[in-house]
């Protein structure tokens, strides 16, 4: 008896030991992947733009091209099964890194925008299968493991963006470059060791059934899965459109390089909370709620943005940064989330990178956008007025279709 005993205390540590690993290993592919990708590159814009010249159009497009590489998200979902998670995680790391690192010897934006498609082209293959992975591993808890995960983004942001603002101030833009691109390489062969699946399938597949949090046996109604794909357009566009811009606006409010720094590292930090509270969210709200409730914000912060001016108040510019940050974090548990509980298990891999596509098309269209408009006009108003509007009228299509979906009891 106490032989049996010991034996099964060690198969529960055994399957503890593992659950931890791989949390920590999709936790730490996004640390390094998108913040040093997407938060510590916005550090480069400033300096960018300081010598070359270039307009905020041009500096926009350096994000959206980062974002073009899109179509890569359905290849990344078709080979999953034949690659390997670990395997196709540490290749997107190598071509994210090594384009950073060439990055060093270009001078023509259109090299630029060469470079950052396929830094965008690295980063769909080290992020896309970390959702699919996710949801493969943990069946019940999709969602609280996706927000625990994407913290992993955020927290890259929140410790990456300073650090990068310190190495282009001390040592320029070139060899904060080369600094990043060893320290990404690094990183994701550490989270690409870790990164294994726990073994969980078989104890959660006999309360799959029962449990409203599961995935359905048939796809959601055709209108539900459409609002669903253009409210990921909407969000995700307002997300980017504000997120490139916001450097160049607080400069415009009158911050400085350091403190436009770390109001940006201040946007992460909240997008780290609001990964967890999101996560936490999808567990005993249903869709149409959690949803709703992110498109009204989304809306909100994008009318909100037009007052970050020369002049604007502290009180702006914080409830901007704050708010953004929340919504940041927030919208990929609840969106993935609905996806999951609206297609089969079956599909779910490649109805994924269908809705990680279209969400990059959102990503990689509103900063280029937000920039010609700037340019156009000489302020923000109309962009991000335009953008709240769409946002608000998916949030109204949204909470209006979505009734009955995934409901938990």
């Amino acid at each position: 008896m106490t032989g049996s005993s010991t034996v099964s205390t060690q198969s529960i540590w055994r399957t503890r030991a593992r659950v931890a690993g791989a949390i920590v290993g999709v936790f730490l592919a996004g640390f390094f992947a998108f913040g040093i990708g997407a938060y510590a590159f916005t550090q480069f814009l400033g300096p960018l733009q300081a010598e070359f010249g270039w307009s905020r159009a041009v500096l926009g497009g350096l994000m959206t091209a980062f974002w073009t590489a899109a179509p890569f998200v359905l290849v990344a979902a078709y080979a999953l099964d034949h690659v390997g998670i670990r395997r196709m995680v540490f290749a997107g790391a190598v071509i994210e890194a090594g384009a950073l690192a060439w990055l060093t010897r270009a001078h023509l934006p259109a090299e630029f925008y060469a470079i950052r498609f396929l830094m965008g082209v690295g980063k769909c293959f080290t992020l896309t299968p970390l959702s699919v992975a996710i949801a493969r591993w943990f069946p019940t808890r999709t969602g609280l493991v996706l927000g625990i995960s994407l913290c992993g983004w955020h927290a890259g942001g929140m410790a990456l963006a300073p650090f990068a603002a310190w190495l282009v101030g001390v040592h320029g833009w070139r060899s904060a470059a080369l600094a990043l691109a060893a320290l990404l390489v690094t990183g994701m062969a550490a989270a690409s060791f870790l990164m294994r699946d726990p073994g969980l399938q078989a104890t959660d597949r006999g309360t799959q059934s029962r449990d409203p949090r599961a995935a359905p046996v048939a796809f959601a109604p055709i209108a539900v899965l459409v609002i669903v794909g253009i409210s990921t357009l909407a969000y995700y566009a307002g997300y980017a459109g504000l997120l490139s811009q916001l450097s160049p606006m607080l400069t415009d409010v009158g911050l400085g390089p350091l403190q436009v720094g770390n109001a940006m590292a201040a946007v992460a930090a909240f997008a780290l909370v609001g990964t967890i509270l999101s996560g936490v969210t999808t567990q005993w709200l249903t869709p149409r709620q959690s949803g709703g409730v992110l498109l009204a914000l989304m809306g909100a912060v994008e009318a909100g943005a037009t007052l970050l001016h020369d002049g604007a108040g502290q009180g702006a510019v914080i409830g901007v940064v704050v708010l953004l940050g929340l919504l940041v974090g927030g919208g990929d548990p609840i969106l993935i989330e609905v996806v999951r509980r609206t297609v089969p298990d079956r599909a779910f891999a490649r109805m994924y990178g269908l809705w990680y596509f279209v969400c990059l098309v959102g990503l990689a269209a509103a900063p280029l956008f937000a920039g010609a408009l700037f340019d156009l006009y000489g302020d923000y108003r109309m962009a991000f007025l335009t953008l709240g509007a769409l946002t608000g009228v998916c949030a109204v299509a949204w909470i209006w279709r979505l009734a009955g979906i995934g409901k938990v009891a």
